[in-house]
């Protein structure tokens, strides 16, 4: 992102800040607008492709970052792409679709008429692309009686994520159902840790937030023997996440470091087992430990671990150097911690990989600097650091390694 300084006779100065040049953004968004499958951009959109063909390796969906409803529509719009070759509706049929998103036109315009699972994958896709608009009007005959089989329990899941993102209060209601009386363990756990977090975020009910734990783990402990081993190490990460979170907010700093050890440790052992799953096994297990990593990072700065921060964004690095969402967490704890030119060089990144609205991420280096270096000299390392950044803007990680 270039930013200029511009003035006019008898006026202050003003910056404007310009948005990264389109080519890049495409390229890094290209697999959320096209469904092309794709080595490339943010890790949590490479399952849509997989999902809107329904290649799961005969499994359910399981993705779980959400991004901010409607990042796809905006972007499809920024850069005046045309409807025949990215827009969902059956009637913009044509153009250059790729093969996943003629597919997920087709089953949206039959919706009504798929099979339970493949409703499911539909909605997940949408969630993973963020289409929550639309999926809203897909749900209308969605009902509490889906909770009577599996795969109608796995609709309502993705109902209730669909509603969780666009700030439908119903969610919680949805998010209930499947954690009281949905007929699959999975699910039931699954919900419990959506209504912890959204306890701990969205409510401040820590008391409720433990309670969901404990459910979980119960849950679990229950499921254990007839759950495969991909699942028991996917959702011991994900509750013992949640449980990491609840005792960070409640002081308990033994139970948040053995919380997170163990969300660590099970990540890293999805890891060994996915590598002989699916490929989307694989990506919803890169996906977990991109999570896992994120957490430890935001405990390392919050806690003003600089060293913690440098071994965690170079773990985030490697999983997932295409996301500006990771450079811009690296900017947030980096600059907490005091390490002003590692913070420039993740705000610099993320503009590298198409991310936009940097400037929340240069006042936080600013404020930073103010805070533990003032020196002039500190003006040419940036400078330097950033000119090294550029030259080698396609290896990412050749900073932090």
């Amino acid at each position: 992102m270039d930013a200029q300084t511009m003035s006019a006779p008898g006026t202050a100065e003003r910056t404007v800040v310009e948005a990264p040049p389109t080519a890049v953004v495409h390229r890094t968004w290209e697999t959320m607008i096209t469904l092309r499958e794709s080595e490339r951009g943010p890790l949590q959109i490479r399952h849509a492709p997989l999902l809107a063909t329904g290649d799961l390796g005969g499994g359910a969906p399981m993705s779980s970052i959400l991004m901010p409803a409607g990042l796809r529509a905006s972007l499809v719009r920024s850069l005046r792409l045309a409807d025949a070759d990215v827009g969902l509706r059956s009637g913009e049929a044509g153009g250059r679709a790729s093969k996943g998103l003629a597919a997920l036109r087709a089953d949206i315009a039959a919706f009504d008429d798929l099979t339970l699972p493949r409703q499911a994958e539909v909605l997940s896709c949408l969630n993973c692309i963020t289409e929550q608009a639309v999926a809203v009007p897909l749900v209308r005959n969605v009902t509490s009686d889906h909770l009577l089989s599996v795969p109608g329990g796995r609709v309502l899941y993705e109902v209730g994520r669909v509603l969780l993102r666009i700030y439908n209060p119903q969610a919680h209601q949805v998010f209930q159902s499947v954690a009281e009386s949905g007929a699959d363990p999975v699910l039931r756990i699954s919900g419990r840790v959506q209504l912890g977090a959204m306890a701990v975020r969205q409510q401040g009910d820590l008391d409720s937030a433990t309670a969901h734990v404990q459910a979980a783990w119960s849950e679990y402990a229950e499921a254990e023997t007839d759950l495969d081993d991909f699942l028991r190490a996917l959702l011991q990460s994900r509750v013992s996440r949640l449980a990491a979170l609840v005792a960070m907010r409640t002081g308990d700093t033994h139970g948040q470091s053995a919380a997170m050890e163990r969300s660590l440790a099970t990540a890293l052992e999805l890891e060994r087992i996915s590598r002989a799953r699916s490929a989307y096994d694989r990506l919803v297990s890169a996906e977990n430990m991109k999570i896992v990593a994120e957490s430890h990072l935001k405990a390392a700065g919050g806690a003003g671990d600089s060293s913690g921060v440098v071994k965690w964004a170079t773990t985030m690095l490697s999983v997932d150097p295409d996301d500006p969402g990771t450079w811009r967490d690296i900017t947030t704890h980096a600059a907490r911690c005091g390490l002003i030119t590692e913070a420039a060089i993740a705000t610099v990144g993320m503009t590298f990989v198409g991310g936009t609205g940097t400037v929340g991420s240069v006042e936080r280096i600013a404020a930073a600097r103010n805070r533990f270096d003032s020196s002039a000299e500190l003006r040419h390392e940036l400078a330097a650091a950033i000119a090294g950044l550029a030259a080698a803007a396609h290896e990412p990680m050749a900073r932090w390694s």
